[in-house]
């Protein structure tokens, strides 16, 4: 089984972790693609792959895994690591808010305005919806039918 993973320079301690186990699963094959920062908005859905549109981002995935493009047919599921995109990301947009039916967990002036807890699973829900990362979900999985497997940057 092939598996590609893509992402920011976390990925960096999924290669170090799988050198160390490798040996166990000779029936794996794991290829890794950095961006800067997980930098989805260099990247480009086309013909089945994922191209990198800048050179930063280009000189990045041929470092790490040695082309500019991801041809996704090579591979039989796909794991893309940060992407912008996770609990810290929703925390951070979220945080000028506060929670009218209790306590939020998260330190907001009683100044600011109030959100219900309803609204605060829709702006999460639209905030994932309309990431960069899940386009690139919605368009490996219904184009190329592979599982795509999302982790996000760990805080």
């Amino acid at each position: 089984m092939k598996i590609c993973i893509f992402g920011n320079s976390h990925i960096a301690a999924l290669h170090l972790g799988w050198k160390l186990v490798s040996q166990a699963y000779p029936d794996l094959h794991f290829a890794f693609f950095g961006a800067p920062d997980g930098d989805m908005s260099s990247v480009e859905f086309k013909d089945s792959m994922l191209v990198a549109t800048s050179e930063r981002v280009a000189e990045n995935m041929r470092h790490s895994g040695g082309a500019d493009r991801i041809v996704l047919g090579d591979y039989d599921a796909i794991v893309i690591v940060g992407g912008r995109i996770g609990v810290a990301r929703c925390m951070r947009d979220l945080r000028p808010y506060r929670l009218y039916e209790g306590p939020s967990g998260v330190e907001a002036p009683a100044q600011a305005p109030l959100m219900s807890r309803g609204l605060l699973r829709s702006a999460i829900a639209d905030l994932v919806r309309t990431s960069r990362l899940n386009y690139f979900i919605d368009k490996i999985n219904s184009e190329l039918a592979l599982p795509v497997l999302f982790v996000s940057t760990p805080h």
